[in-house]
């Protein structure tokens, strides 16, 4: 009798997985990141039904739309009534899946794992035929296909798992892509520069996404060290200087505008999805926190400067070979949401010196 891999790669061979549920998270950055692992499935599998089942999955919807590849969307979350979820998990299981992929993540976040265990359970009553799993997992004894991760950044990770499938995975394979009508948002985001005057520009554009979420207190950094900052960039570099974000960033935003010197200019929470990545597309440079922004200039290759506290730098943001990180993990422990020592050390160590430096390489990388 052949073994769980041996028939796994079989029904891959003959085309036998027709539906596949990929439990991506929520939010802007994990859906981009896993978009070259689906990419890979639509291209050895072309008739394959994917859904995608991520908490807070609605935040990316935008992106999803755009792509080709007719994702089903299904929200999963620990927000979600008895009823729904119950109602969910049958769903699932009357839709037959033939493969249920699990995340990767190599961490011990004890948030993260929980949510992991939860959605290995979800897993399992699915009724899945193959469920593909991290080894290292808590739960993995409820998986049937085994991956010990070896990958750092966050999509050669997820692709490893697609190794499991009998697929070769090139460097090409790797890069994320985005799908926006950028002819459309680019009209509406130059009206809106030339109404600044900002349009067409003999200066430097250069993007400030200092939101992070509301649920990521821990990867903010401090408003008079942006404020500093700005002035310091403007004064130095002669560079014109926007805020993005939504709109839970205007007080932030308003607050670091206060303490400035120099005029800049605030978007926030006039942009859509797409015309906000348009913004990113036209700049020099964005300066960001870990955050959905950082992840659409990695997939536009705009240069960026990424400020990163508490989050293992190997996991997100160096798969964008444009970006400069500026890493500051002081406590040495991985946090997510509010910081487990209650201080937010990581990013209040991260000094206006250390982000100048990164601008300063990047802007003469632009210039040569």
């Amino acid at each position: 009798m052949l073994n769980v891999d041996k028939k796994l790669l079989k029904d891959v061979k003959n085309k036998k997985i027709n539906n596949i549920v990929i439990l991506v998270g929520g939010g802007i950055g994990n859906i981009i990141t896993f978009i070259p692992a689906i990419k890979k499935l639509k291209k050895e599998l072309p008739n394959a039904n994917i859904t995608l089942l991520g908490d807070n999955i609605a935040l990316a919807k935008d992106i999803l739309e755009t792509y080709p590849y007719n994702l089903n969307m299904i929200e999963l979350s620990r927000k979600l009534s008895l009823y729904k979820l119950i109602k969910t998990l049958l769903f699932i299981r009357s839709s037959k899946i033939d493969l249920f992929i699990l995340p990767m993540w190599k961490t011990d976040n004890v948030r993260i794992q929980k949510s992991i265990k939860s959605a290995s359970i979800f897993a399992y009553l699915s009724g899945a035929k193959y469920i593909l799993g991290n080894a290292q997992s808590s739960v993995s004894y409820l998986y049937n296909v085994k991956i010990m991760p070896y990958k750092e950044n966050i999509i050669d990770l997820n692709l490893s798992s697609l190794e499991k499938l009998g697929f070769d995975i090139t460097e090409e394979d790797k890069k994320p892509e985005l799908f926006f009508n950028f002819t459309d948002s680019g009209k509406k985001i130059r009206d809106m520069l030339v109404k600044e005057t900002l349009f067409p520009k003999s200066y430097p554009l250069v993007i400030f996404h200092t939101g992070t979420g509301k649920h990521f207190y821990n990867r903010q950094w401090l408003n008079e060290r942006w404020a500093e900052l700005g002035d310091i960039l403007i004064d130095k570099y002669k560079v014109c200087i926007l805020f993005i974000g939504d709109n839970q960033d205007l007080i932030k935003i308003k607050e670091i505008q206060g303490l400035m010197n120099n005029k800049t200019y605030n978007f926030a929470g006039r942009l859509s999805l797409t015309e906000t990545a348009g913004l990113i597309k036209m700049c020099n440079l964005i300066i960001c926190t870990n955050s959905g922004p950082m992840h659409i200039a990695a997939s536009l290759e705009v240069p960026s400067v990424v400020l990163i506290g508490p989050t293992p730098k190997e996991w997100w943001p160096t798969y964008n070979h444009n970006a400069y990180i500026v890493y500051k993990n002081t406590c040495k422990i991985f946090c997510e949401g509010y910081c487990n020592l209650n201080k937010n050390i990581c990013m209040e160590s991260i000094t206006v010196e250390d982000v100048v430096k990164g601008v300063d390489k990047q802007l003469k990388n632009i210039k040569n």
